[in-house]
């Protein structure tokens, strides 16, 4: 007997799950269908993809295996081209230990098969198009998903005052939006349409303040956040109610010294004494 009617070809089959691959149900399918035997110590391995597989040429425990065991005039079925691995890099050599021990590659979904001497460069070119546009698929619906998450939150949130998870803070308006007047470090947010359940944010950009509402940790009260505050500042304030109001002279220090200190970054040439003349060229001296 020769050895070629010794060792017969096998017909292999081998399954990557994870995500963006066909689901266990659909491989197992064609893999009968290719006539992989399923049985228990059959001809057909598998293994699971989880975000710690990094490197597959050695992660992949059970694709490893049938490396090892396929021989010359073999075939190996996938159902699907991203199943071949997990990047052009690793596919590529994927391919070449095939290559090398002449072994046949058939992909279901695109019913591509790579015979022993063929240029295995379109086969991986077509799986790095498959693998971006399942990348790009994965991000607009972890996309959508956040966007869906984040409006059924604002739609059931009471007006409040919110920790956000960057430590900052969010003043959540009522629906009438007619008080809406953010003042930093607080972020306003109002309804995009009054009459809909939709939200949007004025003043503030949502990658910025890493939006993400922790926990309420007050109401709002006539517009202003009802927080704890220093007993010592409150003291002052509740002192400052019984001051006489601002004398002229004093509104117009306070306006020079306004001007002075906007233009010390931009103008740091300018004097505190220039900005007094330029004032009372323009509005006089008070009496």
């Amino acid at each position: 007997m020769t050895e070629e009617s010794q060792n017969p070809p096998v017909v292999w089959g081998y399954m990557l799950l994870g995500e963006g691959r066909p689901d266990v149900s659909t491989q197992r399918r064609v893999m009968a269908f290719a006539g992989v035997d399923m049985s228990e110590i059959g001809t057909c391995w598998d293994d699971k993809l989880t975000q710690r597989t990094t490197r597959p040429q050695s992660q992949l425990e059970d694709r490893n295996i049938l490396i090892k065991a396929v021989q010359a005039g073999d075939v190996v079925h996938f159902a699907s081209l991203l199943c071949l691995g997990v990047s052009g890099t690793d596919v590529e050599w994927l391919l070449g230990q095939f290559r090398e021990r002449g072994v046949t590659v058939v992909v279901h979904d695109g019913m591509d098969e790579l015979v022993p001497g063929d240029d295995p460069a379109p086969m991986i070119e077509n799986f790095e198009k498959r693998r971006v546009a399942m990348m790009a698929q994965r991000h607009r619906s972890k996309k959508a998903k956040k966007s869906r998450q984040e409006a059924t939150m604002l739609g059931r949130l009471t007006p409040g005052i919110y920790r956000m998870k960057n430590g900052g803070l969010a003043e959540i308006w009522g629906r009438d939006g007619t008080n809406w007047n953010p003042r930093y470090p607080f972020y306003g947010l109002l309804p995009t349409n009054p009459d809909d359940d939709s939200w949007s944010e004025r003043g503030v950009n949502w990658a910025d303040a890493e939006f993400d509402l922790k926990e309420r940790v007050g109401p709002l009260k006539d517009g202003r956040g009802d927080l704890a505050t220093d007993p010592e500042l409150l003291a002052l304030l509740e002192r400052a109610k019984d001051l006489p109001p601002l004398t002229p002279a004093q509104i117009k220090e306070q306006r020079i010294s306004f001007v002075y200190g906007q233009l010390v970054d931009c103008a740091p040439s300018v004097t505190k004494d220039q900005v007094r003349a330029i004032d009372d060229a323009m509005y006089g001296r008070p009496e």
